[in-house]
């Protein structure tokens, strides 16, 4: 829980929308406390619940029992950003519609309208105008988790790419006999 997640932005989201819903952030750090209290000023606290650190394989039974994974990532005051969050291919991974700012390296894996949308960073109403999409439209919510959880078993096929850095540093090394 730090600036860069931009979770704030997504609080202030959920606190705009008019349909049920249960907002889950996993995970601990320094924003912890800041973020609690933004939720109990918006009067969220039966609908969010800060779970903390949990395990690899909680996470994966979360994301299984989930509809949507949000990743509001922002570029920090001091320019920190996220790069592409593992986490974020993660829940593409398993089938979750995603909705992510288009900053740093995710729009590698997240392309707005085919493998998920795409938000400015730091826009609350964008946010939940997405969050409204996706639950109104389960068509385009299913369309866009299948072509993501396909996105990511292609483009960031760890074994895959393993092989293909092999083949690029075999084509590219000379080998010089004495």
């Amino acid at each position: 829980l730090v600036e860069t997640k931009g979770f704030e932005y997504l609080l202030r989201a959920v606190s705009t929308l008019a349909v049920p819903f249960e907002l889950m952030l996993i995970g601990d750090g320094p924003l912890r406390s800041r973020l609690a209290r933004i939720a109990d000023s918006a009067s969220l606290g039966d609908k969010v619940r800060f779970a903390g650190i949990i395990p690899n394989e909680k996470v994966f039974e979360m994301f299984l029992a989930g509809d949507v994974f949000v990743m509001p990532s922002i570029i920090a005051a001091n320019g920190d950003r996220d790069g592409i969050p593992n986490v974020l291919l993660e829940a593409m991974s398993v089938g979750l519609p995603v909705i992510a700012t288009g900053i740093s390296g995710i729009p590698e894996a997240v392309v707005d309208g085919q493998t998920g949308i795409i938000v400015p960073q730091r826009d609350s109403a964008a946010l939940a105008s997405a969050l409204e999409t996706i639950n109104s439209d389960s068509a385009l919510a299913a369309r866009l988790a299948s072509a993501g959880r396909s996105l990511v078993r292609e483009r960031f096929n760890s074994r895959k790419n393993a092989h293909a850095l092999y083949e690029i540093l075999v084509s590219h090394t000379k080998v010089v006999a004495p």
